[in-house]
C-alpha cells in the first residue's frame, strides 16, 4: 500500500539538501503517481527555502525539448549516499552539462547522520520537513475540521497508528497472528516479494517469534489493553490513523467494545468532502449529465466500492481464493466501509495519509503500534513522532518497546483480581518510562542513523536565554545539557521564519 510514507517524504526534502550542498537550482519535484503541487503549496515552499535553495516551477526553455532532456545525465543516489557522492557524481555533471536529473528511489538519497562541520545542513532537513513542507489549503482546511470534530466535546483525543498494511506484515513474516483468510492473503503477498527479489528468507516464518522481538505491530486489542493500563477511560476519543487495516474492522472490533468512541476520517468526513478534496487537483466537478445519476466517473474512482461489489459469481483470481470472500465482505456490509480496499488508488491513498498526519499532530496522544514499512525503514508514524518531539516534547507520544510489551501482554490476567492489578502496574510502568527524555534520548542514540527527523535534536532545537525551543518546547529535566546535549543559541532571524 502507498501512503505518505518515508521515501515520499524524504525525497521531497532531500532534493532540497542536496541542491544546497551543491549551491544549484531546484526545480519543483514530482513523483511517480501526482506531481508536487497534489499535495502540497507550492509557493509556500518556494518561499520557505528562498535563503538556502532558489526553486524554479521550469526549467529553462534550452533544458525543455526532447531531445535536450535525454542528453541530461540522470544520477540515482543511494539510501545512504554520501556528501561526497554528489560533490564526486552530481556536481561535476552540474558543471558541465547545466542541469542534471536526481531520482530518489527508496528512500534513498542522503545518509542521515552528516559530519559535524554540515550541522547547518541538518538544520536544513528540518525547516523543510517542518516548515517549508505545508500541505495545500484544501488538506489543511478539511485536516482542521476533522480536530474540530474530534475536541467537539471538549476532550482531547488520542490517536492509535496500526501500520497493519499487508505488505508490511507480509515482509516482517507476521501471517500466523491472523485467521486463516488473512494469513492466506498475507502469505500470498510475502511470496510475490519472494519472487521479485524484494525481500530474502524464507516463506514460513514463525510470527510469535517475531512479535515477541518487537518486529510486529501490536494488534488493536493489545492497544486497548495497554491504553487502559496507563490510564485512558473508556468514553476516551480515539482516532484510527493508516491506509489499510488487515483483517477489516473484524481486527478492530476489541478495541471498538473497549473504547467506543472510535472514529477515522471516513466516519468524521462526509463523501462530499472528500470528493472535494479530490477533484480540486482534478480541475473537475461531479458529473451530473444522467437524469438520476448521483456518482460520476471521478467518484467512482474516489469510492472503490463501486469497482470492488460482488458479483453474481466469483471468477478465477490469480490472488488466491480469498479474494472473492474479501470482495463480498467490504462491498455489501457497511460494517466494512471504514478499511480501504486493494481498489484504492495510490493517489488517493496520499491524500487519506495527509489528513492523518494533520490529526496526528495535533492529538493530545500519540500511539503507534508500528513503525516500520513495507522494506524495513522508517513509515509514517516514525516521522509523525519526529515532527511532534520538534514541535513540543511536552506532546504525549509514545515510543513502545514492542518486545517488552509483548512479554507482558503474554502474561495478561483474564480476571479482574490482585493479580490483574499488579500487571496493570507493571504495564503502566514501562508505558512511564518510554515517555521519559531518557529514553527518548536513548532512542536518538539508536535509530538515529535510520531516519534523523524521527530523532531531530540536538541539531534542529536552539536555546532562548534558558530555554530550549523548537516551537514551545519544554525542558523535562532538571539539567536539560544531560539530555539534549549540547544546544546552540537560537539566533536573532532563522532561514524559516518568513
Amino acid at each position: 500500500m502507498q501512503q505518505l510514507s518515508y521515501p515520499r517524504f524524504k525525497a521531497s526534502q532531500l532534493s532540497k539538501v542536496a541542491s544546497a550542498v551543491l549551491g544549484g537550482c531546484l526545480e519543483v519535484a514530482s513523483s511517480k503517481v501526482k506531481s508536487f503541487g497534489y499535495l502540497y503549496d507550492e509557493q509556500h515552499f518556494i518561499t520557505a527555502v528562498k535563503d538556502d535553495v532558489r526553486v524554479v516551477k521550469l526549467l529553462p526553455n534550452s533544458f525543455r525539448t526532447r531531445a535536450s532532456l535525454q542528453k541530461l545525465p540522470v544520477k540515482t543516489p543511494t539510501r545512504f549516499s554520501s556528501v561526497q557522492f554528489y560533490l564526486d557524481e552530481v556536481l561535476p555533471a552540474l558543471s558541465a552539462h547545466g542541469a542534471c536529473g536526481l531520482v530518489f528511489a527508496k528512500g534513498g538519497g542522503l545518509q542521515e547522520i552528516l559530519p559535524t562541520e554540515l550541522v547547518e545542513y541538518q538544520r536544513l532537513r528540518c525547516r523543510v520537513a517542518f516548515h517549508a513542507l505545508r500541505f495545500r489549503e484544501e488538506i489543511r482546511g478539511l485536516g482542521a475540521q476533522l480536530v474540530r470534530r474530534l475536541e467537539a466535546h471538549g476532550r482531547p483525543y488520542v490517536v492509535v497508528h496500526f501500520g497493519l498494511e499487508r505488505d508490511v506484515l507480509a515482509y516482517h513474516g507476521c501471517a500466523e497472528l491472523f485467521q486463516d483468510l488473512q494469513t492466506e492473503s498475507i502469505q500470498y503477498q510475502r511470496k510475490k516479494m519472494l519472487i521479485s527479489a524484494e525481500i530474502d528468507g524464507e516463506l514460513r516464518i514463525d510470527s510469535h517469534k517475531q512479535r515477541h522481538r518487537g518486529l510486529c505491530p501490536l494488534m488493536p486489542s493489545e492497544v486497548g489493553l495497554l491504553l487502559e493500563a496507563f490510564g485512558f477511560r473508556n468514553d476516551t476519543q480515539l482516532y484510527m490513523a493508516g491506509t489499510e487495516i488487515t483483517g477489516g474492522q473484524r481486527v478492530v472490533l476489541p478495541l471498538r467494545s473497549m473504547y467506543p468512541s472510535l472514529d477515522d476520517r471516513f466516519t468524521l468526513t462526509t463523501d462530499q468532502e472528500r470528493f472535494a478534496l479530490y477533484a480540486v487537483d482534478q480541475q473537475r466537478t461531479p458529473d451530473t449529465s444522467e437524469p438520476g445519476s448521483v456518482y460520476s466517473n471521478a467518484w467512482k474512482k474516489l469510492f472503490v466500492w463501486g469497482k470492488n461489489r460482488p458479483s453474481g459469481y466469483s471468477y478465477p483470481s490469480q490472488k488466491g481464493w480469498w479474494r472473492s470472500v474479501g470482495e463480498c465482505e467490504y462491498g455489501t456490509e457497511k460494517y466494512f466501509a471504514s478499511t480501504p480496499v486493494e481498489g484504492e488508488t495510490n493517489d488517493i491513498q496520499l491524500l487519506h495519509a495527509a489528513l492523518d498526519y494533520i490529526v496526528s499532530l495535533d492529538a493530545n496522544t500519540y500511539f503507534p503500534a508500528f513503525d516500520k514499512d513495507r522494506q524495513g525503514l522508517p513509515n509514517m508514524a516514525s516521522l509523525i513522532m519526529g515532527h511532534r518531539l520538534y514541535q513540543s516534547a511536552s506532546l504525549k507520544t509514545f515510543r513502545p518497546n514492542r518486545s517488552v510489551l509483548s512479554a507482558l501482554l503474554d502474561q495478561y490476567p483474564h480476571d479482574h483480581s490482585q493479580e490483574w492489578n499488579s500487571w496493570t502496574r507493571a504495564m503502566r510502568e514501562v508505558l512511564v518510562d518510554a515517555l521519559r527524555p531518557e529514553a527518548i534520548v536513548h532512542l536518538a542514540h539508536t535509530a538515529k542513523s535510520e531516519l534523523f527527523l524521527a530523532h531531530p535534536f540536538p541539531e534542529c532545537f536552539c536555546r532562548i536565554g534558558q530555554l530550549i525551543r523548537a516551537n514551545d518546547f519544554r525542558d523535562l529535566s532538571e539539567d536539560g545539557e544531560l539530555f539534549w546535549g549540547r544546544v546552540r543559541m537560537c539566533p536573532a532571524r532563522t532561514p524559516s521564519e518568513h
